[in-house]
Order: structure tokens, then sequence, then C-alpha cells
């Protein structure tokens, strides 16, 4: 008896491990073909651009003259860096005794406070430093130094030109002497010895040096021939831009079709403009050389600028690469198509085959008739498919006397619809595309904004239930 019960309980122990084993079986198999296969991916349709733009750093070409003192002495400036001047305008003086010093030092000691507008002016600089920083652009810190260097150096100077009347009455009108400029231009404090560049002298190493602007303002005795200011004149600059061979080869055809102009973005403050532009070879090196007639005071300061070229930008209905997909279809002539038995539809064409006595019979398949081709000014076609229909096979009308023999496929482009829980095809038309991405035309498309579109086509098929 025992022994019995034994073997029962053996035999159901044997039993659920059987069972047990072919459950973790199932489940892990599951597991893995999970894991191996492709997952699904639903991407909504959005209103977006594609731009076709060239990036490049150029280096400014302009008007510009660097003056040096005429004797020693002590400089103060009587303009603010960037300001412009008339021809004959007092840009600083000179002070050769050292006389003005020692006045300026006792106007600062009788001065309690700097002024509220000079405050402003920092907090103005220093705000601006932060809302531009980045850790991409560190050199950054040093402009705003520079900036708040200039604010506070040119509020000394400031005093002294309030004070001019006092000055004169205490040390005579000979203590200092007044540097007048010679042209009319925007007064620079800063320099990079650059200032004779034209494009015959630009290179490769100038672009490999990167000069920086150096400032030129000091609390020091100067001696003669320092450089103490620059001054640019006029409102038209060039900017260099190095390119590739084919970049330079896009924009040599862009001027042989007539198109001389290019929308232009500097990353500096993402300002945007157009400018007319050629293109040259400096050295077999390729440039393209902008033109500009405007914003040379916004950038007195700089040399070397990081630009886009916008050659186009297009905008439409965005789609992503990867939801794309091919239809093959039939180009056949629009009036082949007839009406089905229940529609309003011309959504049938005539099959014409022969039966077993050797007669031709017509057979009605039913078809999507995805787009119409009007380019040929005879014959308007359309592009149809359908399962029924193969290459080879002859179309015709319903009185069989026009046939047309359908030849290979017409692939259109499109993407799969889910909308509806499962897969359409919905043909569109391509305007632009790059690697990733492409913009669609909203009009001849037959997808609209905030459609459904399954991602990763090629892990469906047309007709497949998703959800």
């Amino acid at each position: 008896m025992t022994k019995n019960l034994i073997n029962r309980i053996a035999r159901h122990l044997n039993l659920a491990t059987i069972i047990l084993t072919v459950m973790i079986i199932y489940i892990l198999a599951y597991i893995f073909s999970y894991i191996g296969r492709d997952k699904l991916a639903v991407y909504e349709v959005e209103e977006s651009n594609i731009v076709d733009s060239i990036e490049g750093t150029g280096v400014i070409i302009r008007s510009e003259y660097l003056y040096q003192t005429e004797q020693d002495g002590f400089v103060n400036y009587y303009v603010r860096d960037g300001a412009r001047v008339q021809q004959g305008g007092t840009v600083y003086t000179l002070d050769t005794t050292g006389k003005i010093q020692t006045f300026l030092e006792e106007l600062m000691a009788k001065q309690e406070e700097v002024s509220e507008d000079e405050r402003n002016r920092v907090a103005e600089d220093l705000s601006d430093f932060t809302e531009t920083y980045s850790d991409d652009n560190f050199l950054s810190v040093y402009e705003a130094h520079k900036n708040i260097n200039h604010s506070l150096t040119f509020y000394t100077d400031s005093l002294l030109a309030v004070n001019k009347k006092e000055l004169q009455k205490k040390y005579g009108k000979k203590s200092y002497i007044a540097v007048k400029t010679p042209k009319e231009g925007i007064v620079s404090f800063s320099s990079d010895g650059l200032e004779e560049l034209e494009f015959p002298l630009v290179n490769e190493d100038t672009f490999a040096r990167r000069s920086r602007m150096k400032d030129l303002r000091s609390n020091e005795k100067v001696v003669k021939g320092t450089p103490v200011f620059r001054l640019v004149r006029g409102q038209t600059w060039k900017l260099a831009v190095a390119v590739s061979e084919g970049e330079y080869s896009h924009l040599q055809r862009m001027i042989e079709e007539g198109k001389n102009t290019v929308r232009v973005l500097f990353h500096k403050d993402n300002l945007e403009t157009t400018a007319e532009f050629i293109c040259k070879k400096n050295q077999d090196k390729p440039y393209v050389l902008l033109k500009f007639k405007n914003y040379i005071q916004r950038y007195v300061d700089q040399r070397y600028l990081y630009v886009d070229l916008i050659i186009s930008k297009t905008e439409g209905l965005k789609i992503p690469v990867s939801a794309l997909v091919d239809k093959g279809t039939f180009r056949i002539p629009k009036r082949l198509l007839s009406e089905g038995g229940n529609s309003t539809q011309a959504n049938v064409v005539n099959i014409q085959k022969k039966n077993k006595k050797g007669e031709y019979r017509i057979y009605p398949v039913t078809v999507e008739v995805y787009r119409e081709d009007d380019t040929n000014p005879n014959e308007k076609y359309v592009y149809v498919a359908s399962d029924d229909l193969k290459v080879g096979m002859t179309i015709t009308d319903t009185k069989q006397s026009e046939t047309y023999k359908l030849r290979e496929e017409a692939k259109i482009p499109g993407v799969y619809n889910v909308n509806r829980g499962y897969t359409v095809f919905k043909p569109i038309d391509i305007v632009e595309r790059n690697k990733d991405y492409c913009i669609i035309s909203k009009e001849n498309s037959e997808v609209a904004l905030y459609d459904r579109l399954i991602l990763n086509s090629s892990t469906v098929s047309e007709g497949q239930v998703i959800y």
C-alpha cells in the first residue's frame, strides 16, 4: 500500500516538473523572441523645416586704421569704445606732464560713489554676459571683462570732460594735448594687428592664428608710437569664409543661375541678414566672399565670425526618413478607369484574358488610385495598385476597343498611417530631404498635421493591425 502511494506521488511530481519545464521554456522563448524583434514606434506628424546651409568661420576685412601717440604721456579718452566720431572730433587727450593724473585722483577722492548711469552700464554688461554665456564659448568671459573695464575707464575719463574748465583754470590749456581724428569713423580701443588685411593676404595661416583683439587702453604712461585707437571707416565690410571644394562648386552654380545673395546667420548673436557673395580662390584655397552694408558697428571689435550660409529653407510637414516606404503601383491612362457596380468612383480596371475557348473576356478588378499624373498634355495618367494586377497583364475599356499592357511597377513614396489602429499606405510628395528627415508638401500629400505614422516602416506591412 505504501509503495503504491509513493509511486502515485512520484508520477504526480514528474508530471508537475514536466509542465513547469514547458512553461519556463515557453516564457524564455517569448522573451528572447521579443528581445530580438524590432520594436514598433509611432510618430506624430509635426510642422518644421529643413535648412540647407554651409557652416564656417569667416575673417573680417574692412577699412580701418591704427593710430599711435605722437608723444609720451598718459592717455585719457573722451569717447566710448564703438562710438562714431566726426572728422576733427576729439578722441583723447594726452597728459605729457602727469598733472592730469593727479587732478583725476583728486576728483576720484571727492567722488563719493559711481553715478547711477555708470552702475547701470556695468550691470548691463554683466547681464549681457550671463544671458549669452555658454561653456562652448568661453572667450565671452574675456569680452565681458573688457566691456566692464571700458565702462569703468570711460567713467573716469568722463570726469575729466565734465571738469574741463576747472582743469584748464588750474593747470592751463597747455597742460594736455587734445588729439583729434583726421577722418570720420567708428572708434575702437582694441587691435589685433590685422588692420591692413586684404583678401589677397588671406590664407590658411590667417585662420590658424586666430589673432585676438588686444585692449589698447591703459592707465600707465605710454611712449611715443604706442597704438592708442583704431578707426573703422564706412559701413561696407566683407567676410571671407573658408569653404570646401564641394561647397565652393555649389555656390558657383548658384551664381551661374543668377543667385548672388545668400542668407547669413551669425552664431555670435543669432543675427540673420542677407549678403551678396562671390566665390574666389586664393593660393588655390576656396573662399566665399560676403559683402555687407550694415552692422559694421555691431562687430567692430571682432575679427572672426562663425556663420551659417543658408542656401535654402524648406517648410512643411516633417517626416523621419525611417518612416518612408515605397509602394509598387502601375501607371495607366486615366480613361481606362471605370466605375464599380456600387460606387460612383472610377476605381475599377478591366483585365483582358482568354478563356478556355480562346475568347477574350474582361474581368473587373477594384484598384486603389493613389495619384494622378498630368505632366503629359495629351494624356492623363493615374497610379493604381491591387494584388490582382501583375506585370504583363493587359487591361482594356469596357468595349475592348483599346488595350494597354501593364509594364514594370512604378514606385511612389509614402508612409504607413495608423490613425485607425492598422497600417494604411498614404502617398507623399517629398520637397526636401536630408539623412534623417524629409519635408513633404501639405497640398500634394495625403498626410495631415498630427497624423500618427509608423516610425520604423520596415517592421510592418500594409493592412497590419497595430492596436
